[in-house]
């Protein structure tokens, strides 16, 4: 029995809330164009301002700069923002990494770690390193499955977004049927 005991000195960031475990696992920071930026557990960059004070996330340029690690990224990633009750992001995660010019984007490991964390809501993006921010035929097939199983379990998808370094593009914007 003494194996299961539920002491969190043993289990560092056991019991602490997502803000603090982040500060906790946060390694490196960065300042890119006057913003500071923190480094997680995951490698991903985000603005330190989203670990002191959550940002609401109202339009996609409100998720622009939790994606500034993958805008200029030499092969596709694929990442899920997951969103609090207040649209706040709890957690920025990195599902996938392909290749150059493709992603698998699989509903399974889309809404695994949304469960895990309480996410009310999510919003998918992935980057084109060509630049080009045109969605390709599996961009929207993938994307409408997503929905839909979000639909099934409970867990919306707000939007979908397509980042380089030319930009950004919202599924949403473009397709709005794909959401309703």
């Amino acid at each position: 029995m003494d194996t299961l005991q539920n002491d969190t000195s043993k289990h560092p960031g056991a019991g602490e809330t997502i803000e603090n475990n982040y500060k906790r696992r946060a390694a490196t920071r960065r300042t890119i164009g006057g913003i500071a930026y923190v480094r997680d557990a995951h490698g991903c960059y985000i603005p330190e301002t989203y670990l002191r004070e959550k940002t609401k996330i109202r339009t996609p340029q409100d998720a622009l700069p939790a994606l500034a690690s993958i805008r200029y990224a030499p092969q596709e990633i694929f990442v899920v923002l997951d969103l609090d009750g207040n649209n706040q992001i709890s957690e920025v995660r990195h599902v996938t990494v392909g290749l150059v010019n493709q992603c698998q984007i699989h509903p399974r490991e889309t809404f695994f770690g949304a469960i895990q964390n309480h996410a009310v809501s999510v919003m998918l993006a992935h980057n084109h390193p060509s630049g080009n921010l045109e969605p390709s035929e599996s961009d929207l097939a993938a994307t409408r499955r997503i929905v839909e199983v979000g639909k099934v379990i409970g867990i919306p998808v707000l939007d979908h977004l397509i980042v380089s370094s030319t930009g950004h593009l919202s599924l949403r914007e473009r397709f709005p049927a794909y959401f309703s």
